[in-house]
Protein backbone atom coordinates (compact mmCIF):
# COMPACT_ATOMS: atom_id res chain seq x y z
CA UNK A 1 0.00 0.00 0.00
CA UNK A 2 2.60 2.33 0.89
CA UNK A 3 4.87 1.51 -2.00
CA UNK A 4 1.67 2.20 -4.42
CA UNK A 5 1.27 5.24 -2.99
CA UNK A 6 4.90 6.08 -2.91
CA UNK A 7 5.19 5.53 -7.42
CA UNK A 8 1.74 7.37 -7.46
CA UNK A 9 2.97 10.39 -5.50
CA UNK A 10 6.40 9.89 -7.87
CA UNK A 11 4.48 9.49 -11.12
CA UNK A 12 2.49 13.07 -10.29
CA UNK A 13 5.51 14.73 -9.56
CA UNK A 14 6.76 13.75 -12.60
CA UNK A 15 3.79 14.78 -14.68
CA UNK A 16 3.83 18.15 -13.39
CA UNK A 17 7.95 18.50 -14.16
CA UNK A 18 6.95 17.71 -17.28
CA UNK A 19 4.26 20.20 -18.16
CA UNK A 20 5.62 22.53 -16.53
CA UNK A 21 8.93 22.64 -19.13
CA UNK A 22 6.92 22.28 -22.33
CA UNK A 23 5.01 25.66 -20.88
CA UNK A 24 4.42 28.36 -23.02
CA UNK A 25 5.67 30.62 -20.05
CA UNK A 26 8.46 28.46 -19.42
CA UNK A 27 9.89 29.13 -23.16
CA UNK A 28 9.65 32.89 -22.67
CA UNK A 29 12.21 33.17 -19.80
CA UNK A 30 15.96 33.40 -21.08
CA UNK A 31 18.69 33.39 -18.56
CA UNK A 32 20.16 37.27 -18.22
CA UNK A 33 23.35 38.24 -20.55
CA UNK A 34 26.47 37.74 -18.64
CA UNK A 35 27.98 40.87 -17.80
CA UNK A 36 31.99 42.56 -17.13
CA UNK A 37 32.93 44.32 -13.91
CA UNK A 38 31.78 47.60 -15.93
CA UNK A 39 28.03 46.03 -16.48
CA UNK A 40 28.61 46.08 -20.17
CA UNK A 41 27.61 42.74 -21.79
CA UNK A 42 30.72 40.64 -22.49
CA UNK A 43 30.78 39.61 -26.36
CA UNK A 44 32.60 36.68 -27.44
CA UNK A 45 35.28 37.18 -30.45
CA UNK A 46 37.18 34.84 -32.23
CA UNK A 47 41.20 35.01 -32.69
CA UNK A 48 41.87 34.39 -36.18
CA UNK A 49 44.94 32.88 -35.39
CA UNK A 50 43.98 29.96 -33.31
CA UNK A 51 40.26 30.16 -33.59
CA UNK A 52 39.90 30.65 -29.32
CA UNK A 53 37.11 32.74 -28.17
CA UNK A 54 37.63 35.48 -25.44
CA UNK A 55 36.05 38.06 -23.93
CA UNK A 56 36.03 41.37 -26.43
CA UNK A 57 36.91 43.18 -22.89
CA UNK A 58 39.77 41.39 -22.55
CA UNK A 59 41.10 40.58 -25.97
CA UNK A 60 44.02 42.50 -27.60
CA UNK A 61 42.31 44.85 -30.64
CA UNK A 62 44.46 45.24 -34.18
CA UNK A 63 42.63 47.31 -37.49
CA UNK A 64 43.73 46.64 -40.60
CA UNK A 65 42.25 48.19 -43.35
CA UNK A 66 39.11 49.88 -41.36
CA UNK A 67 38.70 45.98 -39.92
CA UNK A 68 39.30 45.32 -36.49
CA UNK A 69 40.49 41.71 -35.62
CA UNK A 70 40.70 40.71 -31.81
CA UNK A 71 43.32 38.42 -30.42
CA UNK A 72 43.46 36.41 -27.13
CA UNK A 73 47.62 36.80 -27.00
CA UNK A 74 50.53 38.66 -27.98
CA UNK A 75 51.86 36.32 -29.91
CA UNK A 76 48.33 35.81 -32.17
CA UNK A 77 49.00 38.80 -32.60
CA UNK A 78 52.35 39.46 -33.81
CA UNK A 79 51.82 36.03 -36.26
CA UNK A 80 48.42 37.27 -37.82
CA UNK A 81 50.95 40.71 -38.68
CA UNK A 82 53.65 38.66 -40.03
CA UNK A 83 51.56 36.73 -41.86
CA UNK A 84 49.36 39.91 -43.48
Amino acid sequence: MILRLVLITVFIYLLIKFFKLFSPAASKIKPPPRTGPSGTVNEMVQDPVCKVYVPKNNALSLTVSGTTYYFCSRECMDKFRSEN
